[in-house]
């Protein structure tokens, strides 16, 4: 479970391209501290309601169905607007936008001083006068004392009904999702990160605060052309001189960025929030954080003994300047570090300067002895996955005669055993900030994170150099695939063990493995021969299975689909070579379910299942897929998402009381609903680039909480329902609309608008005279409507028309709209010469 942060998840820009979508609601800065009043212009004003809390006839009811957020929530009292999930005091809860075991955030409207705010309520299970909600206290007494542009402002704090936080509200990301979206950052953007990050924190150390728990989940990153970093989250904060809350021999703080100091339960000062931050550069530079384990104690062990891959091996473009910093600030002994975060401030910002003016070195030599002492856990390499310049015949890490880093004060496996012990014996005390409830956060502290190799590659006498194009080796004569794969008589089970149960995990294993042996044999074949392996494969373990396969082979990789229900044997999928797409067609039933473990491991872009019963959800993640269609499977519980860590594209359909807490802590691009209709008040603070919600019986009065959700794209369809356009969001981040199959017949609602490609085909349209008003607009997709004249598009800059044309009649017009490139998705000349049409 992450931790909850006052962000709405929107993607962040590359250094230094500028910003195609600015900030769409803030007129002023949240962070300026001046100005003018924010006024956001979706929510009525304060005398749009007169009427107290407590009047019934205020209270908005929500679908048939649907637990309302305030029931969730005893302290809620009931909305008293539209578009609003409840109230807390004078604040008009808007969306959820992340949820902890320690409490939840909400985006929420000041109704006082008309501005958006964040609200960081403690859980009411908390709220008994304990340690929790003294630590609580104390977070907003330490973030409240710190008046710095890269610290988030904290506006009250109050304690009744329930102790909560009102915060500066950040419309971005964190700087962790930033990270799980794009990977490893360009020189440029890292430095004027983490230029701002240490500003932050050195204006907490100079208060005499420690923050203790600095990662990328606690750095949030604004809307903007040039990222402004803001640290948050100061839960585990205290002063240099209170040790009240922290007792001896327990460790506080986040595993994979926690100094040794604090990992050992000792005192920690300002040069233990150097080491957190360190770590945090450390994985904003390569993409990964510099230390993991296979569980929590092999972590710690690792960050004690400074077990951790050379930053100028990872990424050895690196300028040596930002190399020799990130290795200082990760010293094992604090003396190693900077003696004052002040003096690493003024390091970065000579660096960041040097950058600027073109005087940094362009990378980092490797030096011939960094090798790093063999970590706990082994794991996949490092690095890009496309391309392994190492040989085959790869050294293994010697943990007794390889030179250790950092200077650690252990030597030997015995001493590092005795330092796991000490670890073990406080492992029950660990404090992990926003996930006490997880027990699957506890025994995978890297959780979607490549742990480190238990390997080390040799040096390359002769390195690929840039610009020179290197010759591949040779590929080996192989045989003919008939006398290079083994038969597999033994493993054609035609009664496998019952679904669902850890028997037939173990089948689906031993199918797997012997199947990846097989791909080991056939992988250097020509792809036609593979994919007649697999062919060959798959028919002979699943006799029942309907031929031809059905197998398409598109530019981006196999498109592949299979009846589900009559496969006995998946192991055979393995085999199938550039898999892009997977997609298992029929629906099963209660007495039919397929079991997700059967596609374990599987690598692909984009996996569907029209299943309505299935098992094993979690083994999604193991897919690494792109894009997951379960649009026929009913589902009340979407924990797994988080796992999911390379998912950017969902169709779900959902239960009426169904959370969608889970989408908020997930980095999704596109989100589509199937099935009954969801409560749209609990999404309308995701950040999205399309939603789609097709053939749903919904009115206009209900998909008015959309006019406040931020998306790119806007598919919503299929439903006669739909009249007007007034709940059409107002955002210039809307480019794409589509309305096809409604009643919608005046477009006048889109005037202004920023859209660039509107559908509007099947619908009562007549009249074009609005897109006059959208300068943006280059694409319109009609057909099907009751236009009859279509003069207005003279004053368009339209790119492309598709619309039921008469030619005598609709031709003159066309031809005066010299931009005009494609008509009815044919050449505009050649469609205006009437014998070609």
């Amino acid at each position: 479970m992450s931790t909850p942060q006052p962000v709405r998840h929107v993607g962040s820009p590359e250094l230094p391209a500028a910003d195609p979508l600015p900030d769409p609601v803030t007129p002023t800065s949240p962070m300026s501290g001046g100005g003018v009043p924010f006024q956001p212009a979706p929510y009525p004003s304060l005398n749009s309601n007169p009427h107290s809390d407590s009047d019934p006839s205020t209270q908005y009811p929500l679908p048939q169905g649907v637990v309302p957020l305030h029931q969730e929530h005893p302290y809620l009292r009931p909305p008293t607007r539209m578009n609003s999930l409840g109230r807390l005091g004078h604040y008009e809860i808007l969306a959820v936008l992340g949820s902890g075991g320690f409490g939840k955030v909400f985006q929420a409207l000041d109704e006082k001083l008309q501005r958006l705010v964040a609200l960081k309520v403690l859980h009411n299970r908390y709220d008994d006068g304990s340690h929790a909600v003294e630590r609580f206290m104390r977070e907003a007494r330490a973030a409240a004392a710190i008046h710095h542009e890269n610290v988030v402002i904290i506006h009250a704090i109050e304690e009744y009904p329930v102790p909560f936080l009102v915060m500066e509200y950040i419309q971005g990301q964190t700087l962790n999702q930033r990270m799980v979206q794009r990977g490893p950052m360009p020189v440029g953007e890292l430095l004027h990160l983490g230029v701002q990050i240490a500003r932050g924190m050195a204006a907490a150390h100079e208060l005499g605060i420690i923050h203790r728990d600095i990662k990328p989940a606690n750095i949030l990153l604004n809307y903007a052309t040039k990222p402004h970093a803001k640290l948050t989250d100061f839960g585990l904060a205290r002063q240099l001189d209170d040790a009240r809350l922290t007792g001896s021999g327990i460790v506080v703080g986040t595993p994979m960025y926690i100094a040794p100091e604090q990992a050992q339960g000792d005192d920690c000062d300002a040069r233990g929030d150097q080491f957190s931050f360190g770590a945090v550069l450390y994985h904003m530079a390569a993409g990964i954080p510099p230390f993991s384990g296979s569980n929590t104690l092999a972590l710690l062990l690792n960050v004690t003994t400074g077990s951790k891959r050379p930053l100028a091996e990872v990424r050895p473009e690196l300028p040596a300047r930002i190399v020799a910093v990130i290795e200082r600030l990760l010293a094992n002994t604090p003396e190693q570090r900077f003696p004052t975060s002040q003096a690493l401030v003024a390091e970065l910002e000579q660096i960041l300067d040097d950058w600027t003016a073109g005087r940094l070195d362009e990378h980092s030599p490797v030096p011939p002895t960094a090798i790093s002492p063999m970590p706990i856990s082994a794991g996949i390499p490092l690095g890009n996955p496309q391309r392994n310049p190492f040989p085959e015949n790869v050294l293994r890490a010697n943990p007794d005669g390889a030179p250790r880093r950092g200077g650690f004060r252990w030597v030997g496996w015995t001493v590092a055993a005795s330092v796991l012990a000490g670890l073990a014996g406080i492992g029950s005390q660990l404090l992990f900030r926003g996930e006490p409830e997880d027990a699957s956060a506890l025994g995978n502290p890297n959780e979607s994170i490549a742990s480190l190799p238990n390997i080390v590659p040799p040096f390359l006498n002769d390195p690929i150099r840039p610009g020179v194009e290197q010759e591949p080796p040779m590929a080996p004569q192989l045989p003919p695939v008939e006398e290079v794969v083994p038969k597999p008589p033994l493993l054609v089970h035609e009664n496998p063990p019952p679904v669902g149960t850890p028997e037939y995990a173990k089948f689906c294993q031993v199918q797997r493995e012997h199947y990846q042996k097989m791909r080991q044999q056939i992988e250097r074949l020509p792809i036609e021969q593979q994919i007649q392996t697999f062919v060959r494969e798959m028919l002979a373990a699943n006799p029942d299975l309907p031929q031809p396969i059905d197998l398409k082979r598109e530019d981006v990789g196999l498109v592949v689909a299979i009846p589900w229900e009559r496969v006995v044997n998946f192991g055979p999928l393995v085999l199938v070579p550039q898999f892009h797409q997977l997609t298992l067609t029929g629906y099963g039933g209660p007495d039919r379910c397929l079991d997700f473990e059967a596609i374990r491991d599987l690598r692909l872009t984009i996996f569907e299942t029209w299943a309505s019963h299935v098992h094993s959800l979690d083994v999604l993640h193991t897919l690494q897929a792109n894009h997951i269609d379960l649009a026929s499977l009913p589902m009340d519980d979407l924990s797994w998402i988080r796992n999911c860590s390379t998912v950017r594209s969902l169709t779900l359909q959902l239960k009426p009381a169904a959370s969608v807490t889970p989408l908020y802590d997930h980095p999704l691009q596109k989100l589509a609903f199937r099935g009954p209709p969801p409560d749209l008040r609990l999404i309308r603070g995701l950040k999205l680039n399309r939603f789609d919600l097709w053939e749903f019986r919904l009115s206009d009065d209900e998909l008015d909480s959309l006019r406040s959700l931020e998306v790119e794209d806007l598919s919503i369809g299929g439903n006669r329902r739909i009249q007007t356009l007034n709940w059409v969001p107002k955002e210039p981040k809307l480019k794409q609309l589509a309305v096809n199959g409604t009643s919608v017949s005046d477009l006048s609602p889109l005037k202004g608008s920023s859209i660039e490609m509107l559908w509007i085909i099947d619908t009562n349209v007549r009249d074009l005279t609005p897109l006059q008003f959208m300068p943006n607009l280059r694409e319109l997709h009609c057909k099907q409507t009751k236009i009859a004249d279509f003069s207005p598009l003279q004053g368009t800059y339209l790119e492309l028309v598709d619309a039921d044309f008469v030619f005598e009649r609709d031709a003159p017009i066309l031809q005066k709209m010299p931009r005009l490139k494609l008509i009815n998705y044919q050449d505009a000349n050649d469609y205006l010469v009437p014998k070609s049409r």
